[in-house]
């Protein structure tokens, strides 16, 4: 399993020669071998002619062939270490230092050219002089990179004396850099991502104005039933406003213990602080002192704020005659009983500088008109949103959409980005997202979308590109337990002619938010005698013919739309943009994909599926597919067929329900059912059967008493050698402490030290030893629990600063896991570490009201989590207790 590879790049050999040994007693012939290579146009090439030699004569040595491979033989005299040093014109000397135990040894090399810049992103960070003298560097600016698979931090460092900073190839793939300093303004900027280019980029500071403020502070915290147990809120938003207008608006969110800090300037006017949670929003009015802290706590009572979710589908449409907007909207899924609703709509102008969201109006229905007020003669571009009111509870916005009454930009921006979280699929569940596109001039021209997001609870910073997709859905997987803390948004550009558009609005998913939405699918076809083509710009209607409320949809260049609805009977129109039309009728139940297409012209007599077979490679590009197999089913009748440049044409005898199976060597299997009528066009995407990086590490999970100790088993997944691993654990919130950090695999060592309560670890060999590729469980971390910590609390654990090492030396990318550990034992509830009969006894108590449990004792009954102590939870006890596994 382990191959021993010596290689003193990483680790210098420590050699305690005895005296005896200390003399030349004998000498041995060594053969040296390996190869010269060098790195061009991000490709390893072998360098020819380049002269390798040990020790101080450069004699004992040879050169490199055409192919960069050498050899020679020399004489060891057993006197210590060798050092072979290989140099060629025009490239930087290397060397490496070893101890010959083999008669043959293999050292290769990796020269450098002289003239390379070395760092992949370098720059200076300089102070804004508005004045136009000589920029100043600023010393001790922290400058950060992200990027990568999480989207999280990648590397940092500190600017030297003369403003400078630099990163290595960790840099390739970053998407984002931000500069830091205490008394000046942060920046950010974009970065390529998954580039080889080396990026020179400089950076002005703006000091920071100096105003007196005041901090307030405090605790949110909720209960779902009168007899239940306080929790904190995390994701609550806090926001504070002047008494006297809406601006400013400064806000925060809580943390996972509830907790929030927001820092306000110091006026004598009363700031309204509101804060809102899933259970609802509550208001308080409070001056703030000059450099002073102020508690300010928000209790919710479930029962006493009713949800409301924001209105959906939000759409607008101008006449530039009349210079009048016509909005339309759904209304919301979740509605209190008895509360009539009303509609507030939101209006900003994002081309004058420092515009501000503004009610512009109030309704009861569905629809409303703007006339804003712009010169007729000058262009203008105006955004709106619109928020639900019940018994003066205001719903979170809508999606934001903006209307021009000049030339739009190209390309333009997707619309009517919808996000809805699947908890089904997936350890944390799926983020859905669908938007809207029109049709772009060129017919030729196929917008490609990115994916940005802002997954709250792993970084403090702007959006991040995740992921890039042709087609106008995505679906975006948590691997994470369990889901979104507390809020994921996402944002969508298009690129088409290498411009990007600006971003969609933004949607976010919320693991409380009803689920039961549906979607509607298809494509337009225009089918004369043996010819099908697919139709672009047709219009799809689809009307809800219980509620009313209606979706729209735009077919796009493959003739393609797609729509996420509420459940029910649905009465759906496409209409050519000639004015010809098909009515549909169908019924979307509850989360299920319904496929409606439209025919125009005859109907073909014998149904097709058609479409292209992705795959994600290592670097993480969507690449069609060549030879997938397609196999298809309908009842004893089996179809199949191979791709070819992903493409693939299955003739079918009959319309019906098929079931679908899809393999492709070195990626992840795909069944899935279809119904087939007429030509029917499905794209699949497969993941590789490994992961995207040749590294994956994990953590695993356990349960912990207040005061005891919990192992916690670190997992290897790799697909390459591994000499050394290195990462940083955080514990999110910060009740644990660790106590070891122990190798569970000869040959290795570990070390580690906590450092503001994050422990950093070191995996690694000082005998050379290597990991082939494989499964490993490599190292346990020990930790204990604070003694103050309440029972029930989950405790994330998260890695940060991963660096893994091939034997050479040189970094592995990869990506990493999640865990949790949870405070107490779920059934446990005598508290003394163990599930039994005696444990059954004492709830029982605790149902028929002859015992009063404690907080932890009502945690560790209620099995079910519905905030009751019943016979459900002694019958799961029970269950618990004689099949452990279940």
């Amino acid at each position: 399993m382990f191959k021993k590879i010596f290689n003193y790049r990483q680790i210098k050999i420590l050699t305690v020669f005895l005296p005896f040994l200390a003399l030349p007693l004998f000498s041995q012939e060594v053969t040296l071998f390996g190869q010269v290579t060098t790195l061009s146009a991000g490709l390893v090439q072998p360098l020819a002619g380049a002269h390798i030699f040990v020790g101080n004569g450069p004699d004992m040595g040879g050169f490199s062939d055409e192919d960069g491979y050498y050899e020679f033989t020399f004489l060891w005299l057993w006197d210590g270490p060798i050092t072979a040093t290989c140099t060629a014109e025009g490239f930087q000397p290397a060397d490496e230092t070893f101890l010959p135990q083999e008669l043959e040894y293999q050292v290769d090399f990796q020269l450098i050219p002289q003239d390379l810049q070395v760092a992949a992103l370098y720059g200076h960070v300089y102070a804004d002089n508005p004045s136009g003298e000589m920029p100043v560097p600023l010393y001790s600016a922290l400058v950060q990179i992200f990027g990568g698979f999480t989207g999280g931090l990648l590397a940092e460092t500190f600017t030297d004396s003369t403003g400078y900073y630099e990163f290595g190839d960790v840099a390739y793939a970053a998407f984002e850099i931000m500069v830091a300093l205490a008394g000046y303004i942060d920046q950010s900027e974009p970065l390529p991502g998954y580039s080889n280019e080396p990026l020179e980029l400089d950076f002005y500071l703006q000091p920071e104005s100096v105003n007196e403020v005041g901090w307030i502070f405090g605790l949110v915290t909720g209960q779902l039933s009168p007899e239940g147990p306080t929790f904190p809120i995390e994701g609550a938003l806090i926001s504070a406003t002047p008494a006297w207008g809406p601006e400013p608006n400064p806000e925060t969110e809580s943390n996972q213990n509830g907790e929030y800090l927001l820092e306000l300037p110091a006026i004598d006017i009363p700031w309204i602080v509101t804060c809102i949670t899933e259970l609802g929003t509550l208001q308080s009015e409070i001056v703030i002192q000059p450099d002073t802290e102020q508690e300010l706590n928000f209790h919710f009572n479930a029962w006493e704020y009713p949800q409301i979710s924001p209105p959906r589908n939000l759409l607008a449409e101008t006449d530039p005659a009349l210079q009048v907007v016509f909005l339309t909207w759904g209304a919301p899924q979740n509605i209190p009983d008895d509360c009539p609703i009303q509609y507030r709509i939101y209006a900003r102008a994002p081309d004058i500088p420092d515009s501000q969201w503004e009610m512009v109006g109030e309704t009861s229905d569905l629809s409303w008109e703007h006339q804003p007020e712009f010169p007729d003669d000058e262009p203008w571009e105006i955004c709106y949103r619109v928020t639900a009111l019940c018994n003066e509870l205001e719903s979170p916005p809508s999606n934001t959409v903006c209307v021009w009454n000049m030339e739009p930009p190209f390309p333009p921006a997707p619309v009517n980005l919808t996000a809805w979280y699947d908890p089904s699929n997936g350890l944390g569940g799926t983020a859905i997202l669908d938007w809207q596109y029109p049709p772009l001039p060129d017919p030729d021209m196929t917008p490609v979308f990115n994916i940005f997001a802002n997954l709250g609870w792993q970084s403090d910073f702007e959006y991040t590109l995740i992921d890039q997709t042709p087609e106008q859905h995505y679906e975006y997987l948590f691997n994470d337990f369990p889901g979104p803390d507390s809020i994921a948004c996402f944002k969508v550009s298009a690129v088409a002619n290498e411009m990007e558009s600006e971003f969609s609005n933004q949607a976010c998913v919320y693991p409380w938010e009803p689920q039961d939405n549906g979607l509607l699918f298809g494509t337009v076809f225009q089918t004369t005698q043996d010819v099908i083509e697919v139709i672009p710009g047709a219009v799809i209607t689809a009307v809800q013919q219980l509620s009313g409320a209606a979706y729209d949809a735009v077919s796009g260049e493959d003739g393609g739309y797609e729509m996420e609805v509420m459940p029910g009977p649905y009465l759906i129109t496409c209409e050519l943009p000639g004015g010809e039309s098909l009515n549909e009728d169908t019924f979307v139940p509850p989360g299920v994909e319904i496929q409606v297409d439209f025919y125009f012209g005859s109907q073909p007599i014998e149904p097709v599926l058609t479409g292209m077979v992705y795959g994600i490679n290592i670097f993480g590009e969507t690449v069609p597919l060549w030879n997938a197999h397609i196999v298809l089913w309908l009842g004893d009748m089996q179809f199949e067929t191979y791709t070819e440049e992903g493409n693939y044409w299955i003739d079918l005898p009959e319309p019906g329900l098929y079931s679908v199976e899809i393999e492709a060597e070195g990626y992840v299997g795909l069944a899935d059912e279809i119904w087939i009528d007429g030509l029917t066009e499905r794209n699949f995407y497969l993941n590789p059967l490994d992961n995207m990086f040749p590294a994956l590490i994990t953590a695993g999970g356990g349960t912990v008493l207040p005061g005891d100790t919990v192992a916690i088993p670190i997992f290897l997944e790799n697909a390459e050698a591994v000499a050394g691993i290195q990462f940083t654990m955080l514990d999110d919130p910060d009740l644990l402490t660790t106590v070891s950090f122990t190798s569970e695999l000869d040959c290795f060592s570990t070390s580690f030290n906590e450092v503001e309560g994050a422990v950093i670890t070191v995996f690694f060999s000082t005998e050379g030893c290597a990991l082939e590729p494989g499964e490993y469980t490599f190292a346990t971390l020990y930790y204990q629990a604070s003694e103050a910590v309440e029972p029930g609390t989950v405790i994330g654990l998260g890695f940060a600063d991963v660096i893994v090492s091939d034997p050479q030396g040189n970094s592995i990318p990869a990506e990493t896991g999640s865990a949790s550990v949870v405070v107490g034992m779920p059934g446990d509830v005598n508290q003394d570490g163990s599930r039994d009969i005696l444990d059954i006894v004492l709830l029982v108590n605790f149902v028929i009201q002859t015992e009063t449990p404690t907080d932890y004792q009502f945690w560790a009954g209620d099995l079910n989590s519905d905030n009751d102590l019943n016979i459900l939870d002694v019958v799961r006890l029970v269950n618990l207790i004689l099949d452990p596994g279940r």
